[in-house]
């Protein structure tokens, strides 16, 4: 009887866990002091910091931080002891802020990374030689960073798009000029073997100068923005079927409704794809867009303007409550950009934290999108780890774990929460609650959930 309960609370709250604890999203900005990572609570749209870059004397993060998995992140930044940038290492728990390797003015990336299956850290990066990428690798456990390829020709001064993996285990990429028309090129690298191939080269007609990363949406099909070209010299949206490798232009944008598109497209849980653009649209400060990949509809959702923020320039999230969430750059009531959320259900956009010259600074990073990485390097702990004992507890009940739980909840067999708190040591007070079955949620910064059941005994 006791497991059958067990199993129906289990069932219960695998739909529900979501609703049951806040949400934070993590992202780096540049502040006063050189920068920080911070947090920003969904629930309370609370902002905090985890971490100061100054403590390690690097500042200016770029790009987007790359989670590994057990809460844990890489990321880069423009500046370090040398001047030429640094690759980091940080959490969510608020452990202090790691460098681990400075850039040189001959392989400086400021484009993020990409775990590729062979658990190694994937970028784009300069080479020294006049306008010449190179895909980088960095080996997390030995913190060496080298070269494993060097792409030829004229790829443009600075990468600004990162690296994508695919489901086949490849990753892809674009370069803003270079290929057989000086104008980008749309290429695949194997880390197992270092092989590249140029899968297109782009040209006026099909959009020119991509420079954000790409998606693989939930057809299998990459999808891309290009920041000019296309029949209006605006940009265009693009996509590209890895089965039979066939290119095609899906839209030209238009001013009106955002032109020049810089960021990359995200897929949120109704299909539609989402993008942002710097400017266009009715103020001329950029747009908020979907674009439909089933009946190939772009709508202009959302026009950008001083006060609500505008100039955004990283890619949108969803959260656990179905809201997207993304930064501007630059307006907001202290000029200094802010935080937003976007209600896909009803078409709502809110303005949900300004910049400021102290905690939250200027968003200069897109938010780490905390995904599956039980294959990462090394830093990933799963679930099943985690013990709960002893069963029946009587005052305290003892959690052995080496997954990084920062809250819990107590629900009897109605679902009904009697104790909850935040989780600052290996053991919670039961001592009050009247004998019977439980269940405990644990929860983890990144949104992650775990339950188990137990009994709190009689003396």
């Amino acid at each position: 009887m006791i497991y059958k309960t067990t199993r129906l609370i289990a069932a219960v709250l695998s739909v529900a866990a979501n609703s049951l604890f806040s949400q934070r999203l993590y992202t780096t900005a540049q502040t006063v002091t050189g920068g920080a990572v911070i947090y920003f609570d969904v629930s309370g749209n609370n902002i905090g910091s985890r971490g100061l870059f100054s403590s390690v004397n690097i500042a200016m993060p770029v790009g987007k931080a790359l989670h590994v998995g057990n809460g844990v992140f890489y990321g880069v930044t423009n500046n370090s002891p040398n001047m030429y940038g640094a690759i980091y290492r940080s959490d969510t728990s608020g452990s202090s802020i790691q460098l681990l390797y400075q850039f040189s003015n001959l392989n400086r990336s400021a484009t993020g990374f990409v775990m590729a299956n062979n658990g190694k850290l994937y970028t784009l990066g300069i080479t020294g030689t006049s306008n010449t990428y190179a895909i980088y690798m960095f080996d997390t456990a030995s913190k060496s960073y080298t070269q494993a390829y060097e792409i030829p020709g004229n790829s443009g001064s600075t990468p600004q798009a990162s690296l994508i993996k695919g489901k086949n285990g490849l990753l892809y990429g674009v370069t803003q000029y270079g290929g057989t028309n000086a104008k980008g090129r749309l290429f695949s690298f194997d880390p197992s073997n270092n092989t590249f191939a140029t899968l297109h080269n782009f040209d006026t007609p099909d959009g020119t100068q991509p420079n954000t990363s790409l998606l693989q949406a939930s057809n299998g099909k990459l999808y891309g923005v290009c920041s000019y070209g296309g029949a209006n010299d605006k940009g265009t949206l693009f996509s590209y079927d890895l089965q039979n490798n066939t290119f095609t232009k899906h839209y030209d944008f238009v001013q009106s409704k955002g032109e020049n598109p810089t960021i990359p497209l995200m897929q949120a849980n109704n299909g539609l794809l989402y993008g942002m653009t710097m400017t266009g649209g009715d103020n001329y400060q950029g747009v908020i867009y979907s674009y439909d990949i089933a009946t190939a509809t772009y709508t202009k959702l959302h026009s950008f303007f001083a006060g609500g923020g505008y100039g955004p320039r990283h890619k949108l999230i969803q959260a656990s409550n179905g809201l997207l969430y993304g930064t501007a750059n630059q307006g907001g009531s202290k000029f200094r950009g802010c935080i937003f959320s976007y209600d896909i259900t009803n078409s709502t956009y809110t303005k949900l934290k300004d910049g400021d010259d102290s905690s939250a600074g200027n968003f200069v990073s897109p938010f780490i999108e905390f995904g599956d990485h039980s294959t990462g390097v090394g830093e990933s702990h799963p679930v099943s780890q985690t013990l709960v004992y002893p069963n029946p507890a009587f005052d305290r009940l003892m959690i052995s774990s080496d997954a990084p739980w920062t809250a819990y909840k107590v629900l009897n067999h109605l679902g009904q929460s009697l104790l909850d708190g935040e989780l600052s040591g290996t053991s919670i007070p039961v001592d009050e609650l009247e004998p019977g079955l439980y269940t405990l949620i644990l929860r983890d910064d990144t949104g992650r959930i775990h339950h188990a059941a137990f009994l709190k005994g009689s003396r």
